[in-house]
């Protein structure tokens, strides 16, 4: 309850917003890193891929939340979580093929 009240409070007050459009971007620009050739794991870019979809969940919730002031932000808040979500766990499934699959849908799920 404390933690819904905490998250209302800092969406109205628009901090969120704040934090999470230049974590989008910055996650983007992670994601643009160069791979090395031996690497395992996510790596760099992965961990970008998955800051900006995390950002742009969080941005795509804030979204909803202000849903009521005009119909389609719902629609585009919905659109990024949908996109954000495929993302993510498109690349936990082909990046992290040492992991069992329970433990791949819960990082899934997170």
């Amino acid at each position: 309850m404390l933690i819904a009240i905490l998250f209302l409070s800092l969406a109205s007050a628009g901090i969120l917003e704040v934090i999470a459009v230049p974590t989008i971007f910055f996650g983007i620009l992670l994601a643009f890193i160069p791979k090395k050739e031996n690497s395992k794991g996510i790596g760099v870019r992965g961990f970008g891929v998955i800051l900006a979809g995390v950002s742009i969940m969080v941005f795509a919730a804030l979204k909803i939340f202000e849903a009521y002031l005009t119909y389609w932000l719902f629609w585009v808040g919905f659109i990024f979580i949908v996109t954000a979500i495929i993302g993510i766990v498109t690349l936990i499934f082909n990046k992290t093929k040492h992991l069992p699959v329970w433990a791949k849908i819960i990082l899934a799920i997170l």
